[in-house]
């Protein structure tokens, strides 16, 4: 589902929350919060989901799933008239866990569940590679990659058309996961998005979904969110530009993190590698992020030339941007920020 319709649904990820629809005020619904990859090569995603449940304005610990079956893939919640809230566990036998009712509030009459420290508290667990030391020490197996994927294979099928084929059989589970032990593909074990799938038990048919921006590691240099050291005054950075502006990290960076294109002067493209990606965006007077406009902004070039790499350290030229769209984006309320863009 594209994002213009999942924001239409009211259906999505904030800072701290997710908003629920109000038609959700007056049935009982199911909320289903699983990981998918953040490449579309991938089709499922081997990462595990804890749920710690606080007290109200407490640090105390209510309720925490125990995290022992590849089936915890997933979290679900029933939620009752948007009144009262409950942990569905993943094991059929095991009954349903009624939580505080403070989780879900009401700001400008739109509910919404509470997420975070505090609240209610996701962690995203990554499963092993493989269990063959842990079985050689004689330890109890512990969940792999396989066994996630071959579980969200099986609890999934109907989700996924092409896992219905006959070519969708173990040798095709075995080869996604082994997918991820690839060094092409190695890196998605330390990034995933949110998915979060909202079910009307009574119309199936009215289900939605949503999906939350990328999720890194920010333990891992290769995915890991840039923290700056320092930032040199820009200058002029809208109508003007040419000015070379320097961003110290705290970490080093990785090389390789993403590959950006540069155009030569041939017209033919060759790719360059970069460890991140400067970028300009669009925000509101309260500094969120506006995704959904027709301005054209000049975005920096990944010419060597102009974009350099040293240690912990890069420099790009900050390039010249239009008069006109410059009035437009002052027009509509919004400003132009730097974002740092993993």
């Amino acid at each position: 589902m594209d994002d213009n319709k999942t924001l239409k649904d009211n259906l999505h990820f904030l800072l701290g929350f997710i908003t629920l629809p109000k038609d959700s005020e007056s049935k009982t619904i199911f909320l289903e919060i699983s990981t998918v990859p953040c490449s579309e090569d991938l089709l499922l995603h081997p990462h595990l989901l804890h749920l710690t449940v606080f007290g109200v304005n407490s640090k105390r610990t209510l309720y925490k799933t125990p995290l022992n079956s590849p089936s915890d893939w997933r979290l679900k919640f029933k939620i009752v008239n948007c009144k009262k809230l409950y942990h569905v566990p993943n094991n059929p036998n095991e009954t349903e866990i009624p939580l505080a009712d403070h989780f879900v509030s009401y700001e400008r009459g739109q509910p919404r569940l509470l997420l975070g420290k505090g609240n209610i508290l996701i962690n995203i667990i990554a499963s092993l590679q493989n269990n063959s030391k842990n079985e050689k020490k004689g330890f109890e197996p512990l969940i792999t990659n396989l066994d996630v994927i071959s579980r969200r294979f099986l609890e999934e099928q109907n989700r996924y058309p092409e896992l219905s084929t006959p070519a969708a059989d173990f040798d095709f589970v075995k080869n996604l996961a082994s997918k991820y032990a690839a060094k092409e593909y190695k890196i998605e074990l330390h990034r995933c998005r949110l998915r979060a799938l909202l079910c009307d038990p009574i119309f199936p048919q009215n289900s939605r979904v949503a999906y939350s921006s990328n999720i890194n590691n920010a333990r891992d240099k290769n995915v890991g969110h840039l923290n700056p050291r320092s930032i040199n005054d820009p200058g002029m950075c809208c109508t003007e530009g040419g000015w070379r502006f320097f961003l110290v990290s705290e970490h080093k960076l990785s090389r390789d993190r993403t590959t950006g294109k540069q155009e030569m002067d041939n017209d033919a493209m060759a790719e360059q590698t970069h460890p991140v990606i400067p970028r300009l965006e669009l925000t509101d007077k309260n500094m969120k992020i506006v995704p959904f406009t027709d301005c054209q902004l000049n975005q920096v070039s990944t010419n060597p030339e102009i974009f350099e790499l040293h240690g912990d350290t890069f420099s790009f030229v900050i390039p010249p941007q239009d008069p006109m769209e410059i009035d437009r984006i002052k027009h509509l309320g919004l400003q132009v920020i730097w974002l740092i863009i993993n």
